[in-house]
């Protein structure tokens, strides 16, 4: 069975859904830093992170998704592999998600990534950059999605 290491809040979030949504067999584990057997499985110390029998350790969270939709019924996800325009809008939403939107609210969630000054108004400094950042790619996903039902074709992406 398949191991999906998470943590509350974050981008393993995804995964989840679509292991819910494939009504694949997996347990999740809790992610805990401390642990040496997650740092193993891990060394980046991220979520999400996927053990699998089948292929071992996946981590980076668009590479687990797209295995999953390799996985019985997932074929129904993502991009149709025989339409190339959807394939590269796929990849674009792919990295336009794991690589734009989930960053834009690292500066709320984490400010102590961003400053060296430890001072609470050092930190709120850095948490209010936030806001506009996640407005910038909001404001793409709502003009996308303003036209289209799902981000990629038909299919539950």
């Amino acid at each position: 069975m398949m191991q999906l290491y998470y943590s509350p809040g974050a981008c393993s979030l995804a995964p989840h859904i679509v292991c819910e949504w494939l009504k694949v067999p997996y347990s999740l584990v809790l992610a805990d830093r401390n642990d040496p057997v997650f740092q193993q499985v891990n060394p980046m110390l991220a979520v999400p992170a996927l053990v699998s029998p089948q292929i071992g350790t996946l981590t980076q969270c668009g590479a687990i998704l797209r295995h999953l939709c390799t996985l019985p019924g997932g074929a129904a996800l993502g991009a149709d592999p025989r339409n190339a325009a959807e394939v590269r809008a796929f990849d674009y939403w792919e990295c336009f998600l794991t690589g734009d939107v989930h960053p834009a609210f690292y500066p709320f969630f984490g400010p102590q990534r961003f400053t060296t000054d430890t001072r609470a108004e050092a930190l709120a400094h850095v948490r209010a950059a936030s806001p506009a950042l996640v407005e910038r790619v909001f404001k793409v996903l709502d003009a996308h999605l303003a036209s289209h039902t799902t981000l990629v074709g038909e299919r539950l992406s």
